[in-house]
């Protein structure tokens, strides 16, 4: 069976700096995994492909011109965050008062296995623009 969460609406940070997703709003649904504060938890071992996107945006240039935006696993087996694929976006090549949007889009196949935790993280949270669940959005489905 199909194996997918998307999410999009009501992204938030949290302190460790990963995004906390609304699961149950928008567009969002959830079948065979679980979901907690911001983390899709894997019940059934296998391969699987996982997925995030994040429209990064300001009105003005912040002090620095990049940010990290990733896919990290949290597993029984190993005590820290594993990164599983991580990007580095560049914004604000232009003068500092003009707005600026860029995506960044990350995608992977991972083997997890019963209980495994997967969340996206950017360095940056602040710069996640949310406009109707069709900009930012994470999720993952057993292939």
């Amino acid at each position: 069976p199909l194996l997918l969460l998307a999410a999009g609406a009501d992204v938030s940070s949290q302190a460790n700096g990963s995004l906390r997703w609304e699961p149950t709003k928008s567009w969002a649904f959830i079948r065979g995994l679980g979901y907690h504060v911001g983390s899709l938890v894997c019940h059934r071992p296998g391969l699987y492909f996982v997925y995030a996107k994040v429209q990064l945006g300001a009105r003005g240039c912040p002090s620095r011109a990049s940010t990290l935006h990733g896919i990290h696993k949290r597993s029984r087996r190993y005590p820290g965050v594993l990164d599983l694929v991580v990007n580095k976006v560049l914004h604000c090549p232009q003068a500092q008062e003009v707005p600026w949007v860029r995506p960044s889009f990350l995608g992977g196949l991972v083997n997890l296995e019963e209980g495994d935790e997967v969340f996206t993280r950017v360095q940056a949270p602040e710069l996640v623009r949310v406009v109707d669940g069709t900009r930012s959005y994470f999720g993952m489905f057993m292939v």
